[in-house]
């Protein structure tokens, strides 16, 4: 390993090793970038799903709840809690936004919080703090971002269809509910008391409920799913985790997908780097064979370097993986006030053996045919040297890519049709290149001054070369 290391040390030099160091740290920071910020949100947004949806589950309906069900309800002891969400243009003076509205109870939120302030884009924790009831009666509280574009300030009136209420307070955050349209644009929060004198039309209700015994809203939604029609909908603290799961591992897998095609563009600088590293160290090897070294000796020497180089690497591009998921998640957590969980160990890990992956896949090809070098290479310097066909770097390369996305998709689906459209690509490629160059030697003929070839003769086992005259038209 001292050797390995010392013969590292002087092929560093080159420029070569560094090109190969610079690309394998680059891709496995790309990998472990993206890896350990989705690990992280996936953490997050799971762990806080229940203050996410607002109560233990929530009813969803087109139309108002029937009174049967809420008697049904109040037997079982179950809390409840109705809001109704809708999309509305919000007037103020001459300025118009269209905002996400939800009209609530004095129960609401069942589970989670509303944090309010007085300040616009409140980031200090001091300046915030928890509503200890909804907006009164007349009263709406609005987010910063329709704060802004109304151009208001508080204890400003705002028209939310017929209805003139009075701006108390700068709306923080609260819990999303099942209610899709909270997450885009602008957002206000009124009484449902004050709804009717809008004079919207309204059909997005929901029906919140909680209980201090799971078992109990389990047992109430299995009982009450017969009554419910088709307009109607139940998401649980179950059934919202396994939604996030869902859509986290469909984004998950796109930018997986992504990662790896930048790790291929990558593996491509890799494995021209490793190619003219082992080219310069022809004559060195043909020596060391001359001197008797075996070919394991060799190899293990050689393939020491490159793994030594590339642990490092992966090492280095793991902690540029680790700065960019920070960037991303701090601009993230000032946006969307989103409190990060830390990231297991298993992103890290995945991209320590992506990064290794790609040395194997890579590099390894082009030194594997060193210790085939005759020693008589060293006097004889036109001896030929028996490079590794560039149909074993495509399938290896291809290889690289199914256990990358294998590794990080956890998916068979995504990882064959991955493959398949890497070899579609493939395939197009070498078909247009192949057409490219039929349709350039038809033309050839016709050319003339410095667009003419070289042309090029071999004769006897002697190769020469000559430019052709020049002909200009």
């Amino acid at each position: 390993m001292l050797l390995v290391c010392k013969l590292l040390m002087r092929n560093w030099r080159s420029g070569e090793l560094k090109l190969l160091a610079i690309s394998l740290a680059l891709a496995v920071a790309v990998l472990s970038g993206i890896s350990i910020f989705v690990d992280r949100l996936e953490s997050t947004l799971l762990l806080q799903s229940n203050s996410m949806l607002g109560a233990d589950a929530v009813v969803s309906s087109s139309l108002p709840i029937s009174q049967s069900l809420v008697d049904q309800a109040t037997a079982d002891n179950i809390q409840q809690s109705f809001s109704t969400a809708f999309l509305s243009v919000v007037y103020a003076g001459e300025e118009m936004q269209l905002a996400s509205i939800k009209a609530v109870d004095s129960h609401y939120p069942l589970r989670g919080q509303l944090d309010i302030s007085d300040l616009v884009y409140a980031e200090n924790p001091d300046d915030i703090h928890i509503a200890g009831a909804v907006p009164a009666s007349g009263e709406v509280w609005v987010d910063s971002r329709l704060y802004s574009a109304l151009n208001i300030t508080l204890g400003a009136k705002v028209a939310v269809g017929d209805a003139d209420l009075t701006v108390t307070k700068i709306l923080i955050d609260e819990p999303d509910g099942v209610n899709p349209l909270s997450t885009f644009g602008a957002r206000l929060l009124m009484n449902s008391s004050d709804l009717p004198g809008t004079h919207i039309p309204q059909e997005n209700y929901q029906w919140l409920l909680a209980a201090e015994n799971t078992k109990n809203i389990t047992d109430f939604i299995a009982k009450i799913k017969p009554e419910l029609n088709q307009h109607q909908s139940v998401a649980t603290l179950d059934s919202s985790q396994a939604q996030l799961a869902a859509n986290l591992n469909t984004a998950n897998n796109f930018l997986v997908i992504a990662s790896v095609m930048a790790v291929l563009l990558a593996g491509v600088a890799i494995a021209i780097a490793a190619r003219q590293f082992s080219v310069r160290h022809t004559n060195q090897v043909a020596l060391m064979k001359s001197l008797g070294t075996s070919a394991i000796h060799i190899r293990g020497l050689y393939f020491g370097q490159l793994l030594v180089l590339g642990a490092v690497a992966a090492a280095i591009g793991l902690a540029l993986g680790f700065v960019i998921q920070e960037f991303v998640a701090f601009n993230v957590k000032h946006l969307y006030r989103i409190e990060f969980a830390s990231s297991s160990v298993h992103p890290y890990l995945l991209s320590f053996i992506g990064g290794l992956v790609c040395v194997l896949c890579f590099a390894l090809p082009a030194l594997w045919f060193l210790p085939r070098i005759p020693p008589l290479k060293i006097l004889r310097r036109e001896l030929p040297v028996n490079m590794p066909q560039v149909w074993l770097q495509i399938i290896l390369a291809l290889l690289a890519m199914v256990v990358l996305v294998g590794l990080f998709s956890r998916n068979i689906k995504i990882t064959l049709s991955a493959t398949l459209g890497l070899l579609v690509v493939v395939v197009i490629a070498c078909v247009v290149s192949w057409l490219l160059l039929k349709v350039s030697k038809l033309f050839i003929g016709n050319l003339g001054g410095v667009w003419r070839l070289r042309e090029c003769k071999s004769a006897k086992g002697k190769a020469w070369c000559r430019w052709p005259s020049f002909h200009w038209h």
